[in-house]
């Protein structure tokens, strides 16, 4: 057996890289090996993006209802919420490389908003915790396809979503979804943990802890993790990298109603109205358009690394990987958060890096740099999106030419300048104005998502400026106060 392997009804996988906290890159890599014919059940990928690579063997990937035959070479790339089996139709073992990362809510602040020392007020903290449930709920939680319990201090239910038809049926009194009271050890009265049901599936639980009370609970999870406790049927045998995306994001959960606790605290003077605290309300609008950013980033990259992996083999797809964990290191760990602008063009040179594993010879980008331009803090990737844009929207198959990107900052007339120019096809006057007006729709796509991101810290004190000409290429100019 594996030094780190874990058994499935189904088979085993032998785990390279474990999920990392605190600071680590929080990702799974291992690899999957399905025994000759068996199923891994249909199971969902509640909080975590996947990426499958076949090695060795040949099977049947079910996603979403569709069914897709593969053999070695061939990958598949998963975002969250997808529901996914696997069945093994070769005479050998079916071996997959696995990269899995969950996804994550991040807070945008400049720094925590500071303590107020008043006493400690149940009845206050229940309405802002029902506060922060309600407004979570309505931008994050409601798109997130995981089963998911929100409880009050007593256990009281206020938020349910995705519970399998198992735990309608169940009526079981000791159920930890609802009917029982949690008891937290003293000394990790913070920590996820977890329960094993009366149906033998595990459920995770993490207190919300306001002023180190723990106000609710949030629950999730119904996995099958002990293979030696009967549980109810196979679909609950999951990978450990699927339970410990659902950990980190009842982790984040928690954050999340912490920090909203305590934004309302501060405001309390001047308390607003629920659902009127506009500085909250922004705050979370932001944390939806970061998942959006992350994941966008991710599957676009690992759809190169998997064309290199289809040329050059494994290893180099394995080594690749490696590379995007010091890209996905900063885009989590940095989430939310103003960073110096020299941070900011450092985080897209790696990805910038990445993409030459795409384009090779085809791609050349020539840097023009600043340094005093580059010590003003500015929102953490709102850079990438355009280069990515310019990458997959600026060309296409009538230019034919090379791509060419000049990446450049500088001071002028007082003002912090970055230029991003591409020798791509252009757009004509129409196309132009049409791209402009999306910069202020409010549209998911990667450039509103950017100019809203800049809008949250300069408020109106920049300029984010697009022009272009038909067979001339394309320039982004963004401009900020020193």
């Amino acid at each position: 057996m594996g030094k780190d392997r874990q058994i499935n009804s189904w088979g085993y996988i032998d785990w390279i890289q474990r999920e990392l906290s605190g600071g680590g890159f929080p990702a799974s890599i291992g690899f999957v090996n399905l025994l000759p014919g068996k199923r891994q059940a249909e199971h969902t990928h509640h909080s975590e993006a996947q990426f499958l690579y076949t090695l060795t063997g040949y099977g049947e990937h079910i996603i979403n209802g569709k069914h897709y035959q593969f053999g070695p070479g061939d990958h598949f790339l998963m975002d969250s919420g997808v529901v996914h089996a696997t069945i093994n139709r070769g005479e050998e073992i079916m071996q997959e490389l696995i990269v899995s990362i969950p996804i994550h809510l991040c807070r945008d602040a400049d720094s925590p908003p500071a303590r107020d020392e008043s006493p400690f007020d149940p009845d206050f903290a229940r309405a802002a915790l029902l506060d922060g449930i309600a407004q979570l709920t309505r931008d994050t939680l409601d798109h997130v396809n995981m089963p998911v319990v929100l409880a009050d201090s007593s256990q009281r239910i206020v938020y349910c979503k995705g519970l399998p038809p198992l735990c309608g049926r169940c009526g079981e009194p000791a159920c930890p979804l609802g009917r029982s009271v949690h008891e937290l050890h003293s000394e990790h009265r913070s920590a996820c943990s977890s329960v094993i049901c009366p149906r033998g599936l595990t459920v995770l639980v993490q207190p919300v802890m306001l002023d180190n009370r723990a106000c609710g609970f949030i629950k999730g999870g119904l996995f099958r993790q002990y293979p030696n406790i009967p549980a109810a049927g196979e679909v609950y045998d999951v990978p450990d990298s699927t339970v410990n995306a659902a950990r980190f994001f009842l982790q984040d959960i928690s954050s999340y109603l912490a920090a909203f606790y305590q934004e309302r605290r501060r405001q309390r003077p001047a308390r607003l109205p629920a659902g009127e605290a506009a500085g909250v309300a922004e705050q979370l609008r932001t944390n939806t358009l970061n998942i959006q950013i992350r994941n966008h980033l991710l599957f676009n990259t690992l759809n190169s690394i998997a064309s290199l992996a289809i040329r050059d083999g494994s290893m180099d797809t394995y080594r690749a990987i490696i590379d995007l964990a010091e890209l996905l290191r900063g885009l989590l760990r940095r989430e939310g958060e103003r960073v110096p602008l020299s941070e900011e063009i450092a985080f897209l040179q790696r990805y910038i890096n990445l993409q030459t594993l795409r384009f090779e010879d085809s791609l050349q980008v020539t840097w023009r740099r600043c340094g005093a331009a580059e010590r003003i803090f500015v929102p953490h990737n709102f850079l990438q999106p355009i280069v990515e844009n310019a990458l997959l929207h600026g060309y296409n198959d009538g230019c034919g030419q090379r791509r060419e990107l000049l990446i450049e900052t500088a001071l002028e007339d007082g003002r912090s300048v970055v230029r991003i120019r591409d020798n791509g096809c252009g757009m004509d006057e129409q196309t132009l104005e049409r791209l402009r007006s999306a910069l202020y729709s409010g549209a998911a796509h990667g450039l509103s998502m950017v100019n809203r991101k800049l809008a949250g810290v300069f408020g109106q004190d920049f300029r984010f400026d697009i022009t272009s000409r038909p067979g001339e290429g394309t320039c982004c100019l963004l401009s900020f106060p020193v």
